[in-house]
This record gives C-alpha cells, sequence and structure tokens, in this order.
C-alpha cells in the first residue's frame, strides 16, 4: 500500500520553533522586575523599621517595668549616684568626673579579675546610672570602705546590684533578668582595638578589659565612661544609647541646663538653683552634644533650654532638624494649661507642667537616629502632645 501523502497544512511542517528569547522581551521583562522592587522595596523597609520600632518600644516598657518594680522596692527611682553626681557641681555645664574632690561618691577605680585599677576622669551619665541601678556592677572596693573608693566591676553587670555599706554588703537580685539583651559594651581588647558588642559582658572578649567610652557603629565615641547602656534596636544609624532622666522630687520647674535658662527671664534675679527643676539636661549631654549616629559635626536637639513654644521637629534626616538647642517644649506637657503664668518663682517655667512629674524618662531616638525629633520613642508617649 503506498504511503499517504502528509497533509497540505501540517503543523509539523509549517511550525517554525522559538529558538530564544527576543532582545524586546528580555528589555520588557527586565521593566517589569525593576518596577516591582521599586515597589516593594519601601514596603519591605518600612515593615522592617516597624519591627524595629516595636522591639524598642518593647525595649523601653520592659525598662519602665523594671524602674517602678525598683521603686517600689527602694521608695525612689534607680540609680546608685545622685543626680548631682551625674551632672557635676553647679558651675560645671559638663558632668562630673568622678575623680577624687569632685563629687561625692566618687568612682575611682576599675575592678577586673579582682585587681582594682585606679582611673582618673570618668564621665558617669543617667544612662550608665541606670544600668548600675537596674543591673549592679558598682561595688566598694576593697581596699577602702571610703566614698571615693567606690569601683566598676564590669564582670558583675547583670549579677544584682550591690547595698554598698562598708559593714553590711549584700546583693539583690537584677530589677531587668533580660536586661543584658540590651546592653552596648565597648571594650579594648588586648590588641588595643576597639570591640564593640552587645549583650552579656565577656572577659573572654576584652583579654584585660580597660574599656572605652560609648562608641557608634562609625566610631563616633560619647563623652561616657565605659559603663554599659541600653540602646535601641535600630541598627541604622545605632544602634543609640537609650537616654535616662531622673526627676527631681518636688520642683517645680521643667528642665536646666545651667546655661541659658536664666535668659528666659532675663528681667529677674533668676537662674535659680537647678534644684527648682525637675530634669537636668546635663545627665543626657554626653551623648546629644555629639553626633552619634550622625555625619560630620551635626548634633542633636536637647541640648539647652529655649523658648518653651517651639514645637518639636519632625523626624526629617535630610536636611536634620532645624531644631538644634530648644528642651522646653520636649519636657513641658502641653496637654495641662498652667495655671500660674507670672514669672518665677511663682510658676518657675510658667508654662505647663512638666513631664512624668517626680518619676523619670527614658528617650530612644527612633528611627532618624536623632534625639528630640517627633519619632523619639519614650517613656511618656508621643513628643507632639
Amino acid at each position: 500500500m503506498p504511503t499517504p501523502a502528509p497533509p497540505r497544512n501540517s503543523q509539523l511542517a509549517t511550525r517554525n520553533y522559538a529558538k530564544g528569547f527576543t532582545l524586546t522581551e528580555i528589555l520588557v521583562v527586565i521593566a517589569i522586575i525593576i518596577v516591582l522592587m521599586s515597589i516593594l522595596l519601601p514596603v519591605v523597609s518600612k515593615i522592617r523599621y516597624a519591627a524595629y520600632n516595636a522591639d524598642t518600644q518593647n525595649e523601653i516598657s520592659q525598662i519602665s517595668n523594671a524602674c517602678t518594680a525598683y521603686y517600689s522596692t527602694y521608695h525612689a527611682y534607680p540609680g546608685p549616684f545622685s543626680n548631682d553626681d551625674t551632672t557635676g557641681g553647679p558651675n560645671n555645664t559638663a558632668p562630673n568626673g568622678f575623680t577624687t574632690g569632685n563629687g561625692t561618691p566618687t568612682l575611682y577605680y576599675l575592678y577586673f579579675n579582682g585587681v582594682p585599677t585606679q582611673l582618673n576622669n570618668w564621665t558617669v551619665t543617667g544612662a550608665e546610672n541606670l544600668v548600675l541601678g537596674l543591673m549592679g556592677g558598682l561595688r566598694l572596693n576593697p581596699a577602702g570602705t571610703a566614698p571615693q573608693n567606690l569601683a566598676f566591676a564590669p564582670a558583675e553587670v547583670g549579677l544584682g546590684p550591690m547595698n554598698l555599706s562598708a559593714t553590711n554588703p549584700s546583693r539583690a537580685q537584677s530589677f531587668l533578668p533580660a536586661g543584658s539583651n540590651y546592653l552596648m559594651w565597648c571594650q579594648t581588647n588586648a590588641g588595643g582595638q576597639n570591640v564593640q558588642t552587645t549583650g552579656v559582658y565577656q572577659s573572654a572578649v576584652a583579654g584585660s578589659f580597660t574599656g572605652t567610652p560609648f562608641t557608634d557603629p562609625a566610631g563616633t565615641a560619647a563623652a561616657d565612661c565605659p559603663i554599659p547602656v541600653f540602646v535601641d534596636r535600630f541598627p541604622s544609624p545605632g544602634p543609640l544609647p537609650i537616654l535616662y532622666l531622673r526627676a527631681r522630687t518636688g520642683a517645680p520647674g521643667i528642665v536646666w541646663d545651667n546655661i541659658n535658662v536664666q535668659n528666659l527671664y532675663p528681667s529677674s534675679s533668676f537662674p535659680p538653683p537647678k534644684a527648682y527643676y525637675q530634669y537636668d539636661l546635663r545627665d543626657i549631654l554626653p551623648y546629644v552634644n555629639t553626633h552619634i549616629g550622625l555625619p560630620g559635626n551635626v548634633t542633636h536637639n536637647l541640648t539647652n533650654v529655649g523658648p518653651f513654644t517651639t514645637p518639636v521637629q519632625s523626624n526629617s534626616r535630610a536636611p536634620y532638624p532645624a531644631q538644634t538647642a530648644d528642651a522646653g517644649a520636649y519636657f513641658m506637657n502641653s496637654s495641662i494649661t498652667p495655671t500660674d503664668t507670672s514669672n518665677p518663682p511663682a510658676s518657675i517655667d510658667g508654662t505647663g507642667r512638666p513631664r512624668a512629674v517626680d518619676q523619670f524618662i527614658l528617650i530612644s531616638a527612633g528611627q532618624d537616629g536623632v534625639y528630640g525629633t517627633s519619632d523619639d520613642i519614650t517613656s511618656f508617649g508621643s513628643v507632639s502632645q
């Protein structure tokens, strides 16, 4: 039987098989991918920073709860050093150096591997005082019991605060057991290079601990000392320290900086003693008066007292906030109408009521890494209210 001829319009005979993508098709696919990435990347970035924000809010909530627990135990807010000790003498604009004769008690020694080493010119900040109060790390130097012989023991941070009684020393449990998750250590290892670590202090990392001030990821140092601080959860431009200010109980004023507060009332005989004010900016100056987390010589806000009516700036990083000094509006509870608007001393500030009266304030710089802007995460809520 003869073989039948294939169909005239056979697909097998006429189909042209594609051997690849055309240039136009490739360009279209690339364009689609670019468009999708431009849509998705900002969304992913927002989700990531929302997570950092939530983590930092949770951290501040935990620290606040620990401060409340400390208060219920000791009827004071945490920190073994007084407000005067962490802010310096009445004529100083920088915190105390904690050397002999420069404030009492004096942090004069580093206690490492059982050996006390004398150190000079340390600046202990409110943020460091908070860690010592909640987690420990401050002890009497075994060589003596005078106030001048207090020592920082890095290996004891996390064990709980010590009772600094020379006759009956004892240790309480840590008020923040999870606090090591939020600590930033800056150490000097045996090779002489700075080592920045988070978490529990490891003596093996440092070799022989000498310590350095807080240092940001770019290598910029703050003006504090090697005591660790709680840091926020933003990996860029941070992590940066959680600031801590402890109120002066009963003080009617809002905030003091020992420099410009007298300019608020040039016609009066003020400024009054700093004890008239709830908060003292010198607790935080070692951080906000530097450019940790910021490029160049840009510094943070909250460095001195300006007009109490200036609103808190937005969280813009480019350009950086124009408000580089004013802390009046930030620390004032604007939702409470003042009842006395006369000049001091009747109302001291005469413009409102301090936030967290007779308590404490915790501040994270937030996503923008700038202290004193509207995206700050604080223990008192939104800074815009």
